[in-house]
């Protein structure tokens, strides 16, 4: 279950270092990297939604520095030029501000009061990280086994979804007039605030975010459209009961499909919203595979909205797990037509529609619960 969002998290993490002084308005950025190698380029960026970089670094000895004067605290980020994923955000302020970046394992950062202050949102995601795998890893071992169990930690689950929220919400709320709220809200909460389809956390959501300073409200225009878009009553598109509404997306050949066009070939269709990096999703493509091949001769239909952005990486996936039903996908990653006309949040994600594009349910919460509805459309 992504939240894409909270395994983008991980990325997101600092380490530790000790501070001197310093003239007033004066920082210092001292940096560590691992799995990098010396000669390698680091970028710095003051923007968090399309990371234009403002300066370039180059690893030395293992690590990286830069300094400059301030008389503001402002949210940063420096990250790898091979891979944006390694990623470190953190904020310059007087004093001196130790950073980390690995491709390895997580970091941290500290140094200034509102670095510490940061440092403590990560360590509390980290304690959340941390059960939410041992639950995933619960309840895939015995989701075939014993379904009792299955449904035990996939309550316990959505229990610490709502924990994560909660803390999340009130953390930013607390910090709504300066940049540690809005790096809550604009960065690591992309999804995870609003769940999936929950139009009370969706208004929840959209009232944080328009009490953000006008400067940063600006940054998530898009998304403000995007929640007030999706709350108007025609537009609910995940809603049981709703009409799916159609888009045309490139097949493996790039042809365009329509996704409704498929649908109508099918008594029930099963709409997979997927991705080749994401775990949970491939951990569940057995169960879905099984599914396909005993109920597709019956009027079942499965279609493959991916949110990868490398073709290959797709293909492979789809060919090294058996996964021969229809697949499309844009390979815009999170900026997919389908992610926004979908209002797709989380992957793993699944709508079931019927021959005339009904949506009958939204994200059954198991594989049995999927198969059960399947059945008795199938009736």
């Amino acid at each position: 279950m992504r939240h894409p969002i909270i395994y983008a998290l991980l990325s997101l993490l600092l380490l530790v270092g000790c501070a001197h002084q310093h003239q007033r308005g004066e920082y210092e950025v001292l940096g560590t990297v691992e799995g990098l190698d010396d000669g390698d380029t680091i970028y710095v960026t003051n923007d968090l939604q399309d990371l234009k970089q403002t300066d370039t670094l180059i690893v030395k000895d293992q690590k990286f520095s830069f300094r400059g004067n301030t008389d503001s605290s402002r949210l940063y980020a420096v990250y790898s030029a091979e891979d944006k994923a390694v990623m470190t955000p953190f904020f310059v302020e007087p004093g001196t501000i130790n950073v980390s970046l690995s491709n390895r394992r997580l970091g941290s950062v500290s140094g200034t009061e509102n670095n510490e202050q940061l440092q403590e949102v990560n360590d509390s995601l980290m304690y959340f990280i941390e059960k939410q795998n041992d639950l995933m890893v619960s309840m895939h071992s015995s989701g075939s086994t014993s379904k009792a169990l299955y449904d035990k930690s996939m309550k316990e689950l959505n229990a610490l979804y709502e924990r994560v929220n909660r803390y999340m919400y009130d953390t930013a709320e607390r910090n709504i007039d300066n940049d540690l709220g809005y790096l809550i809200i604009g960065v690591y909460t992309k999804g995870l605030i609003i769940g999936n389809g929950d139009r009370e956390k969706i208004k929840e959501r959209l009232d944080l975010i328009e009490r953000l300073p006008e400067d940063k409200r600006a940054l998530m225009q898009d998304e403000i459209e995007l929640l007030k878009k999706y709350l108007e009553p025609d537009d609910a598109v995940q809603t049981e009961g709703g009409m799916l509404n159609d888009i045309l997306l490139p097949d493996n050949e790039g042809n365009k499909v329509s996704v409704l066009a498929e649908v109508k070939k099918h008594k029930v269709t099963v709409i997979d919203f997927w991705a080749s990096w994401c775990a949970p999703c491939i951990r569940a493509v057995p169960d879905m595979v099984q599914l396909w091949n005993k109920y597709k001769d019956k009027g079942l239909g499965i279609i493959g909205i991916s949110l990868d952005t490398d073709r290959k990486a797709w293909n492979k996936a789809i060919q090294s797990k058996g996964m021969t039903w229809q697949h499309v996908s844009d390979l815009a990653g999170w900026d997919s037509e389908a992610a926004r006309e979908y209002n797709i949040q989380a992957i793993p994600a699944t709508l079931l529609v019927d021959n005339g594009g009904k949506i009958l349910q939204a994200n059954l919460g198991n594989i049995e619960q999927l198969t059960e509805r399947i059945e008795e459309e199938l009736k």
